[in-house]
């Protein structure tokens, strides 16, 4: 999924397309954290032939009507414990799951958790949840892909400044789109630099804004 970054698009996945012009504070000094993580596709459990949630795409062989319920199976990705913690390994952990979130509700059109994340600020947020829910709902999806997050730098917040930044590299793997057209979209290999703000409130990190290049 390409990641615009001058304006909102519609949606390519593959890795990530959404408005990527949230206002970021200058950051401070970097402190290195883990310098990579990487999340692969959960295989779907054998007992996941659920009902898919979202409109039914019409006229699907039976490849691609399969490739869509594996899709609508995806496990949602766990919330670590130290995702919740109010320290430097918990921004971290929980921009991560962030970008694991943004893929799930690519892949099932669930876009419950992610919002959860993203505070109403957040412009790239809004546009994510906007096109994965209208890929959905006109009867789209996207096939997982892996995402592999390397190096992370975490910029602690500003004196009298409640926001830090986690800057990072995502870089996403080869995937298939069944886009809103009915079309069937091959995405590559791609690679862009994140620069993320969030902060801590009511036991649980907030999103409020990301820069993408």
């Amino acid at each position: 999924m390409a990641l615009a970054l001058v304006s909102c698009c519609a949606l390519a996945p593959g890795l990530l397309t959404a408005c990527a012009k949230d206002p970021v504070p200058a950051p401070t000094t970097p402190t290195t954290s883990p310098t990579q993580h990487t999340t692969t596709p959960a295989e779907t459990p054998a007992s996941a032939a659920t009902t898919p949630s979202a409109s039914a795409a019409p006229s699907l062989s039976p490849e691609l009507a399969a490739q869509r319920a594996t899709a609508l199976a995806m496990p949602k990705p766990p919330m670590p414990a130290e995702a919740t913690e109010n320290t430097q390994q918990g921004a971290v952990r929980a921009a991560v799951r962030f970008f694991e979130l943004y893929r799930y509700a690519f892949v099932t059109g669930d876009t419950t958790d992610l919002a959860a994340m993203s505070e109403d600020r957040c412009v790239f947020c809004k546009s994510a949840i906007d096109d994965a829910t209208a890929l959905h709902k006109s009867g789209g999806w996207a096939n997982s892909w892996t995402l592999r997050i390397t190096n992370i730098e975490y910029n602690p917040p500003g004196e009298g400044k409640e926001y830090c930044g986690i800057r990072f590299t995502v870089i996403s793997g080869e995937s298939t789109t069944m886009n809103r057209h009915g079309e069937l979209v091959e995405d590559p290999v791609e690679e862009a630099k994140i620069f993320l703000i969030l902060r801590y409130s009511d036991g649980m990190w907030h999103v409020g804004g990301v820069s993408v290049k």
